[in-house]
């Protein structure tokens, strides 16, 4: 049996070389337990199984160089197989620890498991500790700090204020700054950044977080157009609404004018045959006839310039309907051309549909609204009431404004507008009609 001195330089030193790689290897594995907190007896094991080889290493270096004193060559009895045997079973178990080990790492949660989760997730995340030192920085907050400022997270409260400042140069915009930074990236991301306090072991902690918002970011964009083209086409609406108003209105007092100049003439005529034949005429009859023609006729000269219910008023008036209001006539420009539309329409109904000759109009107030209710005379049209032309262009139009309209056709005809009151409005007029 050959024994370790008699073995030569070259085997010792493999098995030197052997001992230190297997010595190597198992304090990797002794690590690993450290930082898993194993059981101090399976730590103790590694431990010594290290020292062994370290131990092995030392031995077989001490006959690998060939000179050998007297304590050295009585030391040298031990037999070659039986060095061999002993660092292959310390192989062995070093080999057996580091599978248990990576074992226990796959079915425990380990800080390791928990860096890896981390980096996985699309939000990016930074503690630090008061002064500024990072503890955990994931991969995705790495990746920003480094877009924006050209290097990994050094230190947590210069991140946070390189944030707040916007201060990347030509890496990024700042979009918006305050408690929650958003900030757009040079290759059109955009996260928005916030900040919180935590206290981790009894110490200070704080959390950044970075949400990508880049979807939800251009969505806003393109939702605010699309708003902003809405309003130029409620605009264009509204200007449209004006129009059609206006030319109703002149319309009404257009076929006023005609009514007006029609009754003048049969006027005329009567006027004529009582002058050549005087019999069979009422003569104050025929000045009464007289006075009211003369009267519209010098109302008829003043009705351009007047005020846009003066003026749809004076049109019922001319067309032999007589109108009633209770309370204050909204003087809101908008909400007066809703008014205004509403009772040359009521007019047109009362007068076609309903054949009646009186409209009223009663206006309620309360803190929240303001309620404007037309009825009228003569046949009722029974519910539910055809929205068709005036009322449902009336109906499209105070909708686009946010005006609720009601309709109902029993037992009287009535039309219900609900005006919701905005603080300081005042610009109610009162009506003496």
């Amino acid at each position: 049996m050959i024994l370790i001195r008699e073995a030569g330089g070259a085997a010792c030193g493999l098995l030197g070389l052997w001992a230190l790689c297997t010595m190597f290897f198992q304090f990797y594995v002794l690590t690993i337990c450290i930082r898993q907190k194993r059981s101090a007896f399976y730590t103790s094991m590694a431990a010594a199984n290290t020292l062994f080889n370290y131990f092995g290493f030392q031995y077989a270096a001490v006959y690998a160089k060939g000179m050998l004193d007297e304590v050295e060559y009585r030391m040298g009895g031990m037999p070659v197989v039986w060095i061999v045997a002993l660092l292959g079973a310390s192989l062995l178990l070093a080999m057996l620890g580091f599978f248990d080990v990576e074992d226990w790492e796959e079915h425990h949660v380990s800080a390791r498991a928990v860096k890896h989760a981390l980096d996985a997730l699309p939000t990016g995340l930074c503690y630090h500790w008061e002064n500024g030192l990072p503890k955990l920085v994931n991969n995705t907050m790495d990746d920003l700090c480094r877009k924006l400022s050209g290097h990994a997270v050094q230190d947590g409260n210069d991140f946070w204020k390189m944030l707040s400042e916007g201060n990347f140069g030509s890496r990024g915009d700042l979009i918006r700054n305050g408690p929650e930074p958003m900030v757009r990236l040079s290759d059109g991301g955009v996260f928005q950044f916030s900040r919180r306090e935590l206290v981790f072991e009894k110490f200070p902690l704080t959390e950044i977080t970075a949400t990508d918002i880049t979807e939800e970011y251009n969505l806003g964009r393109e939702l605010q157009a699309e708003n902003e083209k809405v309003k130029q086409i409620n605009m264009r609406l509204r200007e449209f609404s004006e129009d059609v108003t206006d030319a109703t209105i002149r319309q009404e007092i257009l076929s006023a004018k005609i009514r007006i100049h029609d009754n003048l003439g049969n006027l005329l005529l009567t006027t004529r045959r009582y002058v050549q034949e005087g019999d069979g005429i009422d003569r104050r009859s025929l000045l009464l006839m007289w006075r009211q023609i003369l009267a519209l006729l010098r109302r008829d000269n003043r009705i351009g310039a007047s005020d846009m219910y003066r003026t749809v008023l004076v049109a019922a008036e001319d067309v032999g309907v007589g109108v009633w209001i209770r309370g204050d006539l909204p003087e809101i420009p908008w909400q007066k051309r809703i008014v205004v539309t509403a009772i040359n329409e009521c007019i047109t109904n009362t007068l076609r549909h309903a054949q009646g000759d009186e409209l009223r109009i009663r206006i309620k107030e309360t803190d929240e609204e303001t309620t404007v209710i037309f009825t009228n005379n003569g046949r009722a049209p029974g519910d539910p009431v055809p929205e068709t032309g005036g009322l449902g262009n009336l109906r499209r139009m105070a909708e686009s404004q946010g005006v609720r309209m009601e309709l109902s056709g029993t037992p009287v005809f009535c039309l219900t507008l609900h005006f919701v009151r905005e603080e300081g409005d005042n610009g109610l007029q009162r009506s003496d009609s």
